[in-house]
């Protein structure tokens, strides 16, 4: 590997963002597959710790899923805090979605799950 490359790598390791590139996407094999069967009209919510992978394991599952025709969302929730987040977080996934809210968020979401 010449220097070049070598700090190539180290720069997109060192990213802030969550990762893009497949190449530089290594050691969640397992967890990606544990997630599979999101691809067949399951959900998933991922959480956890700052800086553990999380984007970047979803951006992998919505490649994924954009290869087998599934239909993704994704919905980032960072910003949202305190008491109602669940809600909030359902609220915004039919959002995202292009959902128009007929009834409870959560009913309107299970129908969209039933639907993937």
């Amino acid at each position: 590997m010449t220097s070049q490359a070598a700090a190539d790598v180290i720069a997109r390791l060192g990213t802030r963002k969550a990762m893009h590139d497949p190449t530089f996407f290594v050691g969640r094999r397992q967890k990606l597959l544990e997630l599979e069967p999101c691809l067949r009209g399951n959900a998933a919510w991922l959480s956890g710790v700052r800086r553990v992978g999380k984007s970047s394991l979803a951006r992998q599952l919505l490649v994924r899923g954009t290869k087998h025709g599934t239909r993704s969302v994704w919905v980032g929730m960072g910003d949202v805090t305190g008491l109602g987040f669940f809600e909030q977080m359902l609220t915004r996934t039919l959002s995202t979605a292009g959902i128009v809210r007929t009834d409870t968020p959560r009913s309107d979401f299970e129908a969209l799950a039933n639907t993937a």
